[in-house]
């Protein structure tokens, strides 16, 4: 019992520990040149992704662009790439369901 509560407390140290950096990197703003420092494209393409707001960002005094690194971690790892073992997976198991829903559309009809 004293060993689960050891554990207990490792734990909700751990997560308060986690919480206090997320909201560190919260309050971290980057202005148009760190932010394409950060991800490594060149101030016009952020423009040019603010102007079709497809970058998360926001003005102050309707003046200098700011964005929020967690936003910006958020919105690089939306576009991550699916591997050929997730597409085949999906992929599995869009074939499964549909003939599941084909199979029993067909006998309802009978």
């Amino acid at each position: 019992m004293v060993m689960l509560l050891k554990k207990v407390d490792e734990l909700t140290a751990t997560i308060q520990h986690l919480q206090g950096q997320e909201r560190h990197e919260a309050e971290e703003l980057f202005d148009v040149t760190q932010t394409a420092e950060y991800l490594k494209l060149s101030p016009h393409t952020i423009y040019k992704l603010v102007e079709r707001r497809e970058l998360p960002s926001f003005k102050l005094n309707d003046r200098k662009l700011y964005f929020s690194k967690v936003e910006l971690t958020k919105w690089v790892k939306q576009g991550r790439r699916k591997t050929n073992a997730e597409i085949a997976a999906e992929a599995s198991t869009y074939i499964i369901n549909t003939s599941r829903k084909s199979v029993s559309k067909f006998k309802a009809k009978r």
